[in-house]
């Protein structure tokens, strides 16, 4: 179908629309014209009867009231009237159908404020119709001649403006060869609409031209870039790799794929599944969950992780594992994962957590330590579960260490520090105080316990400690101690009160002749 008969047909299409459109406003706007004139004179006749209504209704004066509402009726605006008062109810009619349009309440003449009745009127719906109908009908006919006239001036104007020049237009494009190499339009010498149309599609042309060119670039550029980034990817430290949505791998470098391999003992190849998320987690499935919960895209995610093992804790592999899921267009949503192995890392914290805790020669807990866990210990013990501190001073360790040098000295604490780990239990503290001092803290036991374990250590540190003397041979050297104990109570629970005490048991031992052990209750 010929663009200038689609123009006219669509023209016309519109033109009936918008007469639809126009009469149906029209109509509306002559509805409301016509109620509102209703109303107007509903009012008029209202206040044309309101004093003769108010008199009939007041005095109940029925025939004076049929006057009225019969006298109402006769006009063609009102198809039914009524009056209503305690006594009475009158209307025009056997009844007034439906619910009345005006409504007036009816006053004594005498007294403003006495309310005697109401006057109701029904405006009849068929004369409104007839002189809707009537009005809207000359509307809708000179509505109609306007837009025909228009509608026919409207193709006209559109056939020799629009459809005239497109269609030399599209015999012109219809004659362009599309091939290999794009060719221009001639342009010639027109100055009107055509020529510039003409002139606006050789600069299109031209600008495509441009675009392809530019494209090919951008291919080889982006083609170089890919090589780059896969170099990268392959000679990457971390461990790199793409899943799909559910995290089955895609691609990945060989330090990824060698460290799934030697962690989960799998010669096959981690692509194209998702086993390899054993490789980083104890809990796999766990590690997925979160993974695929996570609902941001382009936001990256780090979770750390880490491998547990069989042997120390300090050869538990730590990592922290990085993914960022993205969308590209055109294909399915990726995830992107970037692995840092931290086992070195949290090694060294570890390390450098446990230097600060422990003493360097004896491997025991040193004395601030100790005061924060004993004091953490006993702000959660209980009557039932007290606490013990058990205070030990070594006797003869000064002449040994004088007369045998600080090595040798160094070597018997060294001794008597793991005699003290090894008689206590994991639950229990064990410190060293300072020199040759020790300090012990028994979790959960009475006095009696306490004092038990403290006869047992005391008992271990005066077994002999075999040495070397400046001559390199083998020798026997003893050392006893001096042990107060102290227990916590409800009236005491604090740390500075239990070690006074268990350091002044520690010195009555002392002055008594060492080598025992004293409760301070015991003391008092």
């Amino acid at each position: 179908m010929k663009l200038s008969i689609k123009l006219a047909l669509y023209t016309t299409l519109i033109a009936c629309i918008f007469a639809v459109g126009l009469t149906l406003v029209s109509y509306v706007s002559i509805l409301e014209r016509v109620e509102q004139n209703s109303k107007t004179s509903s009012e008029a006749l209202v206040a044309t009867v309101y004093n003769m209504a108010a008199t009939a209704a007041y005095i109940e004066d029925s025939e004076l009231a049929r006057e009225v509402v019969e006298g109402l009726a006769l006009n063609d605006v009102i198809d039914c009237a009524r009056i209503t008062t305690l006594s009475m109810a009158l209307s025009s009619g056997v009844t007034c159908p439906g619910e009345a349009s005006h409504t007036v309440a009816v006053y004594s003449p005498w007294d403003e404020q006495e309310e005697v009745g109401v006057l109701e009127l029904f405006e009849s719906r068929d004369f409104l119709k007839e002189q809707v109908s009537e009005q809207i009908y000359y509307a809708a006919l000179i509505l109609v001649a306007v837009i025909v006239l228009i509608s026919a001036a409207i193709s006209l104007i559109t056939y020799w403006l629009v459809t005239k020049p497109i269609a030399e237009i599209s015999q012109q494009l219809g004659r362009v060869d599309f091939g290999d190499e794009i060719h221009m339009l001639q342009q010639g010498l027109r100055k009107d609409e055509l020529g510039v149309i003409t002139r606006v599609i050789n600069l299109m042309l031209a600008n495509a031209k441009k675009q392809i060119i530019s494209e090919q670039i951008l291919a080889r550029r982006t083609e170089e870039i890919s090589k780059h980034v896969k170099l990268i990817f392959d000679l990457s430290a971390n461990y790199l790799g793409v899943t799909d949505e559910k995290l089955r791998l895609r691609s990945c470098n060989p330090k990824f794929e060698a460290l799934v391999r030697k962690t989960t003992g799998d010669d096959r190849s981690p692509l194209y599944s998702d086993h390899w998320l054993g490789a980083f987690s104890e809990n796999a499935d766990e590690l997925k969950a979160k993974v695929l919960a996570h609902p941001d895209y382009d936001q990256p995610c780090s979770i750390e992780v880490d491998i547990p093992s069989d042997d120390d804790v300090l050869e538990r592999r730590y990592f922290k594992f990085t993914f960022v899921k993205i969308i590209i267009e055109g294909h399915e949503a990726s995830v992107f994962i970037y692995i840092l192995d931290l086992t070195d890392h949290k090694r060294k914290l570890a390390k450098t957590e446990y230097e600060a805790n422990h003493d360097n020669l004896t491997q025991l807990y040193n004395r601030l330590a100790a005061m924060r866990k004993i004091r953490h210990l006993l702000s959660a013990h209980s009557e039932e579960y007290p606490v013990a501190i058990v205070f030990i001073d070594l006797d003869g360790f000064k002449a040994i260490n004088d007369s045998f040098g600080h090595d040798a000295g160094d070597e018997l604490l060294k001794v008597i520090a793991a005699r003290l780990s090894h008689s206590v239990r994991k639950t229990d503290i064990a410190a060293r105080w300072g020199g040759d001092e020790f300090l012990i803290a028994l979790d959960g036991v009475n006095a009696h316990q306490a004092k038990k374990i403290a006869e047992k250590i005391l008992a271990s540190i005066v077994k002999p400690i075999f040495m070397k003397d400046a001559q390199g041979e083998k020798c026997e050297r003893y050392v006893g101690a001096s042990v107060g104990v102290a227990i916590s109570s409800a009236e005491v629970s604090d740390f500075s009160t239990l070690f006074e005490r268990a350091d002044k048991a520690m010195y009555m031992v002392k002055k008594s002749g060492k080598n025992a052990v004293l409760l301070f209750d015991d003391a008092k």
